[in-house]
């Protein structure tokens, strides 16, 4: 799925909150929203997983995926109340706690959203988003150590995750090393990461 500005990445695996078959009619709605959300439809896609809420009003991946929608629109209130009715529903999954640090780190309330990610990677220990988006955390707390230190883990766990490059290397941009970052900028590139992406990001860490 597209990122946002921060480069921080939302989990979507509903599948594995409710054993809840795959032919239902809210499994089959939740997969054709994620349809509509591939191809940007995300009023569609909103309808769809509310429909499969009305059909199952405990289906916690139906809220965890219209808060991702609710996000998209930039509609961050709706998506806080399906985030934290999936955790209501599903308090143990970690993807949700991943959203919802991703829309505290769209409204800049960046020690809410690093408890959240860390919430996400107590229950997903290996998840290389979850440190991923805990690197950026520390970078709007110019705590550059730990977030090179964080991407780096995600690197690790992912060679191919792009954004772990990048927010490796503008955590070195921060700390004065800019040939070690052009490194992680060229992985990053050469993974599909796109460089006016990495200047973006840079603009809006320097304004936050």
């Amino acid at each position: 799925m597209q990122d946002n500005l921060d480069r921080t990445r939302e989990i979507n695996n509903p599948n594995r909150i409710l054993p809840i078959s795959e032919t239902s009619q809210e499994t089959m709605l939740l997969k054709t929203g994620y349809i509509h959300m591939k191809h940007g439809d995300f009023q569609s896609a909103i309808k769809d997983y509310t429909n499969a809420i009305i059909i199952n009003p405990t289906f916690a991946g139906a809220y965890n995926a219209r808060g991702m929608a609710n996000r998209k629109i930039k509609d961050f209130h709706a998506a806080l109340q399906d985030y934290n009715a999936a955790l209501s529903l599903h308090n143990n999954f970690a993807a949700t706690y991943n959203n919802l640090g991703v829309i505290y780190m769209e409204i800049r309330q960046i020690e809410a959203a690093l408890t959240d990610f860390d919430k996400a990677l107590s229950i997903e220990p290996n998840n290389s988003y979850g440190y991923c988006n805990r690197a950026v955390a520390y970078n709007y707390m110019r705590d550059f150590n730990k977030s090179i230190s964080e991407s780096t883990v995600a690197v690790e766990l992912n060679p191919q995750l792009p954004e772990a490059y990048a927010v490796r290397g503008i955590a070195k941009i921060q700390m004065g090393a800019p040939a070690a970052a052009d490194l992680d900028f060229e992985v990053a590139e050469s993974l599909g990461y796109k460089r006016i992406d990495i200047e973006e990001r840079l603009i809006a860490l320097r304004k936050g």
